[in-house]
């Protein structure tokens, strides 16, 4: 095939080289042929051992190899006497070519005196650096928890008070410190750099940084705002707002009056009657950022700044956190240096000190030599590196007079964030190597002829990312830089060019089905994506060979499923495929984490070993043996030394113990735990010695026939999917058999590899030569599918990175949330606000880039799923964007949020999903429910499955044993104490309340729960439930800050409000509350309460208050009945006692006494209020003795506020004995 223009250029352009190939465009193919190029230049050839070709991965290594051996070899055949071809192929295998790890570790290796380490020192794999890791951590700890120096007393003192003892958080931060240095250039250099920033007393960089990140802020709502300035008219005034700050000339003054006017936007007299629902919601975000920035503008009135006085609570933590970081770092490298061992980050630091001059920033007289050794440096996939990586590849390149780097990448297709991979550094290059006044020959080439996708994909593809990403450029930029055209597509034979245009090659079904919500999502989505497959196959349909590209019919192998994870939906689609009779295939990665894989798994360690304590015990306990806990804890307990297949060994062989030999499992029925143990050993011995000859594959399969494990597995629930997962296990294990290493060890070595690199062939149901493949998006990077299906387009987003308590920086260093000393409240930082928000909009890029890579893996057929309502098809067709406009909102949840708007403003047609012409162009839509055929067909198997015969005259009646009738015939036994078995021994308070105001009913049993009717969604938009409300007031008390309410500034009139307003902002950023509880939180009347006495008297109290307070109290059950709090006459003198448990809103616990309150937030009046009220007085009351009982504390006040009619009721403290109701 021919090169395309752009290709040619790739090829000949020498100098500095960076190539933006897209999907599709044959970037191997011309990293390749440009190689050969050089090789085969006729006035100056270039030896192949000059040529330094990298990679992320040996696959794509092996592959580049390859390719450049056949394309020698096919050369040789023109030329078959040219010596300088045959010496060049022979150099193939030893070429330099190869992962950026297998470089640095051979640089390593012979320069490994530079660096004084072992010169056989061994990589670890990464489960072992894991286990490593967490060791050198845990004797880190050990000793400074020991020591007595100042730093070992902070360590205690922070463990203690702000962690509360949880040292999981601490040990979790501190392996991402090292992580994420171990990717830099210096991470020595950045640790120091950021722990002497902490030294400064003053907040001077927090200062700077202020203005800066109110620009950044006030740009990004600029831009997600603009577009609704002519549908919104509160969102149009923010926009006037936000740009005549932008346009200030003084933008530090002017960024005071932006907070103000913006903040007065959202006061009450701005929204008229009806219009805040309405228009709110859009902005709601900017209302609550501007809460938490006006926080931090300053008081006159206040001496120190809030910067300053938030730059002195947090800079203690960070330094201790990075300076444990630090001796974590030094401990983990003795520690390898003493073991001989390396970790994947070893091999580029250490590379980076032999080829960098970290103080001088130049490269080492080393890294020149190597610059003379290689005429090229060649690096495929430049868009997912980071810095440390960027820095060797720099390092080994001439100069830019000089320039030999030829960079491939595509920054659409960087996916690879959770990696510490950035695109930035590709980003640089082509800024800087666009500009034609820069120094040195340097090139930046497009490619965009796509070689893969159906030009109606290709057509799909470009208009919805000409939106998504690229909406702020001009369309001829586009067209130029970014747009796929097609390349080389050959028609279906007998097409016309019209039929291939109008070809419908993207289907979008949309199921909005509410009849059958029994039914997960995801076995919806399979069942469509299923029905699809299997008309597809039926009918024949015509797809591309991926390597003839000839038109032949659809196989299976030729359909894949791309998702965000095979272990969230791998489960749902393989039943599904396996009833619908279309074999599926999952990652192996994902496959050995099931629970017979697991097994089978152990069954080979143990095999292997038996010596292994955890393989053996999983055995033990499986489908094997059926051991419970009880028995293996009898063999540990009776014999604590050695193995647990020698403790096993030793008691099969002793009789004498008598508690051993009357002891019993409670799974074994039948027999002594004894002989179950002497079983268990004889079974293992045999299977030990009769397999010792067998191959892998061959003992897995006779000890699964005679241990009747399948039909065990069959017996349980689920066990047809448990039983594909056997099968699968046993085809990865005969395809493994097949190479050279096939063996027990390696074997084993194998799966571990696969359980933690998530790589690994493709595995399914029975494995067959031909089947769909299920795989995850970043694992489809690379590969191409005649036909992809991607389902889960309306599942939400996976934002637990966006909501760390702590955050890393190359810049701003470590960023966390800040905590008032005694205080449980607490705020993000300036810094961590900043970078939350900057990576809320990194996030939303990744999933764009996401999203591309899905759909560009299809050559012919793109079928997109998702479940949705008819309420958000609504809705979401409201903020379809104009023409060359972008996403109307700026934060989405969910693929879809982007894709349906999109369509819309494409289509153009009003309820375009339900016009009866769903197509255009090339693309379809289909928007109903899930199809009846589906559900009958999964329905109507299943009935078979459980149906053991369908002949009528196979049943026959057997005749009724006498015991039976014997048995029907007895009197009925009636059990003397029938009330007690209603009576919990463990009840909570409010259950007894209950119990007592109504005396119908008894109290329900712990391990069964009152289930009442929901409401319907639309009744849950409209209003908080009560209970829900109740929740939502109580977490708010729970957690105000009420040091915040004792100032005499912050209790004037009007003050109380704006500090309770900036409470919930807090308890909103650290995720406290959910993000509109400002809108349901009743704020007026919580002011009330704490203007009135009571809450006067609890801020005066703060440092003595436990709120949330939980309890537990034994109370004689005659207690219960005799103050009406249990019912049962019939128990009356009983000795037995109930435990009672229950949780006080807030106690005072004082040196005297105690004092209680508790808030109630009920909506109602009149004597229903009176009848609830008498039994919170009961509750009460039950608190005070319950109090009374743990603290030996007289109880002197009990107040129960209604935060509704905001009025505070003082509860008698009399005892509970004396005067209950």
């Amino acid at each position: 095939m021919k090169h395309t223009s752009a290709q040619q250029q790739a090829i000949q352009a020498r100098g500095n080289v960076l190539v933006v190939a897209g999907a599709g465009t044959g970037k191997t193919r011309t990293l390749v042929d440009r190689c050969l190029s050089q090789i085969t230049d006729e006035a100056s050839p270039t030896p192949l051992r000059e040529i330094l070709m990298v990679t992320f991965t040996e696959a794509a290594a092996t592959e580049m190899r390859e390719r450049l051996a056949r394309s020698l070899e096919s050369l040789l055949a023109v030329k078959p006497q040219s010596a300088h071809l045959q010496e060049t192929l022979a150099q193939v295998d030893a070429a330099p070519i190869g992962t950026l790890h297998g470089f640095c570790y051979q640089l390593i290796r012979h320069h490994f005196h530079q660096l004084d380490m072992d010169p056989n020192a061994r990589i670890m794999e990464p489960e072992e650096c894991s286990a490593l890791c967490e060791e050198t951590l845990d004797a880190l700890l050990e000793e400074l928890y020991q020591g007595t120096g100042t730093f070992s007393r902070d360590l205690r003192d922070h463990m203690t008070h702000r962690e509360k003892g949880r040292e999981k958080l601490v040990r979790e931060l501190v392996l991402r410190i090292h992580h994420f240095t171990q990717s830099l250039v210096d991470p020595q250099g950045w640790l120091h750099h950021h722990i002497r920033q902490t030294m400064n007393p003053s907040s001077e960089a927090w200062d700077a940084m202020l203005p800066e990140a109110f620009l950044q802020w006030a740009s990004q709502w600029h831009q997600a705002l603009s577009p609704l300035k002519e549908v919104n008219p509160h969102a149009a005034r923010c926009v006037e707002h936000l740009t005549s700050y932008l346009e200030a000339d003084d933008r530090h003054s002017a960024m005071n009056s932006c907070v103000e006017a913006l903040t007065q936007e959202d006061a009450p007299d701005q929204w008229p009657r009806g219009s805040k629902q309405a228009y709110r919601s859009a902005i709601a975000d900017l209302f609550d950022d501007l809460i938490f920035l006006r926080s931090l503008m300053g008081n006159a009135s206040v001496e120190s700044s809030p910067l300053q006085a938030d730059w002195s609570l947090h800079r203690p933590t960070v330094r201790l956190l990075l300076e444990l970081a630090q001796s974590f770092t030094e401990a983990y490298r003795k520690t390898k240096s003493q073991r001989g061992l390396l970790d994947f980050a070893d091999l580029e630091q250490h590379a980076i000190d032999l080829l960098w001059d970290r103080s001088e920033e130049e490269p080492t007289d080393l890294a020149r030599d190597i610059q003379r050794r290689y005429h090229s440096v060649y690096v495929d996939e430049y868009q997912d590196i980071n810095g440390a990586q960027d820095c060797i590849l720099s390092a080994i390149s001439k100069d830019p007079f000089q320039g030999n780097r030829f960079l491939v990448g595509d920054i659409k297709q960087s996916i690879y964030a959770f990696r510490l991979a950035s695109p930035r550094f590709f980003k640089a290059y082509q800024h800087r190597w666009e500009q034609t006044q820069l120094e040195g020959p340097h090139h930046v080439i497009y490619l965009k002829d796509n070689f893969r996708s159906h030009p109606g994909i290709l057509d799909f593809v470009n208009a919805i990312f000409r939106h998504l990403m690229y909406a702020g450029i001009s369309e001829s930029d586009y067209l130029k830089k970014v747009a796929l055209n097609s390349g080389a597509f050959q028609p279906k034979p007998s097409a016309s060019d019209s039929e291939t245009a109008s070809e419908t090659v993207v289907h979008c079904r949309f199921i909005c089905d509410e009849e059958h919500s029994e039914i997960p999502t995801m076995e919806k989505e399979a069942m469509v994506i299923a029905k699809h497959f299997r008309r597809l196959h039926t009918e024949g349909t015509l797809v591309r060979d991926p390597k003839t590209s000839e038109w032949r019919p659809v196989a299976w192998h030729d359909m894949a499923i791309l998702v965000r994870s095979t272990k969230k939906y791998g489960e749902s689609f393989l039943k599904v495929f396996h009833k619908a009779g279309i074999p599926l295939v999952a990652a192996a990665s994902e496959l050995i984490e099931e629970a017979a894989c697991k097994d089978l798994h152990a069954l080979v360690q143990m095999l292997y070993n038996p010596h292994q304590d955890i393989p053996l015990v999983a055995i033990l306990r499986s489908p094997f043996f059926h051991l419970d806990d009880q028995a293996l804890a009898w063999v540990r307990i009776h014999h604590r030394k050695g193995s647990f297949w020698a403790a096993m060994n030793h008691l099969s062989r002793d009789t004498s113990n008598p508690e051993l030999s009357e002891g019993s499992c409670s799974s074994l029925n039948t027999r002594n735990l004894h002989a179950a143990i002497v079983d268990c050993v004889i079974q293992i011995q045999n299977w030990r010695k009769t397999v010792q000859p067998m191959s892998l594959i061959h003992a897995l399969e006779w000890i699964l026939d005679t241990s009747c494990y399948r039909e065990k597995l069959m017996a349980a629930d689920h066990g047809e999917e448990a039983l594909m997962h056997v099968q699968a296990f046993l085809q990865m294990a005969r395809r493994f058999a097949q190479h050279p290493q096939g063996g027990w060890q390696p074997f084993l070595n194998y799966l571990d590899q696969l359980k933690h690199s998530g790589e690994g062939a493709p595995v399914g149901d029975g494995m067959p030569a031909s089947a769909v493949s299920m795989l995850t998006i970043h694992k489809s990077k690379g590969l191409e599918f005649p036909v992809v299906a991607i389902p889960g387009l309306n599942a939400p987003f996976n934002r637990q990175s966006l909501h760390q308590p702590w955050m890393l920086d190359e810049t701003i260093g470590l960023a966390g949330m800040i905590q008032p000393p005694g205080q449980t409240p607490r705020y993000p930082s300036l810094p961590l606000w900043t970078l939350k928000k900057q990576r809320q909009l990194d996030h939303l890029e990744q999933e764009k880039r996401l999203l591309y890579v899905a759909f560009t893996r299809a050559r012919d057929y793109l079928l997109l799923v998702s479940e949705m309502t008819q309420q958000k098809m609504d809705q979401w067709s409201l903020m379809a964007p104009g023409k060359d406009e972008g996403p109307q909102r700026a934060w989405v949840q969910s693929p879809m949020e982007w894709i349906f708007p999109w369509l819309c403003s494409y289509l153009d047609t009003p309820n375009w999903w339900h016009s009866p012409g769903n197509r255009h162009g090339s693309i379809a839509w289909d928007c109903r429910p899930l199809d009846s055929t589906c559900i009958k067909e999964e329905a109507a198997k299943e009935a078979i499955q459980e149906t053991p015969s369908s002949d009528p005259s196979s049943f026959k009646p057997q005749p009724t044993p006498a015991w039976v009738a014997a048995w029907f015939e007895s009197p009925p036994f009636q059990y003397p104490y029938e009330t007690a078995t209603r009576q919990s021994a463990k009840a909570a308070v409010t259950q007894l309340k209950t119990a007592s105001l109504e005396p119908s009913v008894e109290l329900p049993l712990p391990w069964i729960s009152n289930t009442t009717p929901s409401k319907t969604t639309a009744e849950q938009k409209k209003s908080l439930s009560g209970t829900e409300r109740g929740h939502l007031h109580h977490h708010f008390l729970q957690w105000v800050d009420l040091s915040r309410l004792d100032h005499p500034t912050e209790l004037s009139d009007g003050g109380i409000a704006e500090v309770l307003e900036k409470e919930v902002m807090f308890m909103v950023a650290e995720g406290k509350l959910p993000p509109e509880s400002e809108r349901m939180l009743d704020l007026p009347s919580l002011e009330h309460f704490f203007k009135g006495e009571v809450g006067k008297h609890l801020i005066r109290h703060a440092g003595q208050i436990q709120r949330e307070l939980p309890f537990t109290a034994k109370f004689q059950l005659d207690e219960l009945i005799q103050w009406g709090l249990s019912q049962g006459a019939d128990l009356q003198g009983n000795p037995d006692f109930v435990v009672v448990q229950g949780m006080v809103d807030v106690a005072i616990i004082q040196p005297e006494s105690i004092q209680i309150l508790d808030y109630k937030t009920d909506q109602v009046s009149g004597p229903l209020l009176e009848e609830r009220i008498k039994g919170y007085h009961l509750q009460l009351r039950l608190y005070a003795e319950a109090l009374q009982r743990v603290y030996r504390k007289p109880v002197t006040h009990l107040w129960l506020h209604l935060l509704t009619t905001q009025e505070t009721r003082t509860v008698a403290t009399h005892s509970l004995d004396k005067d209950i109701v």
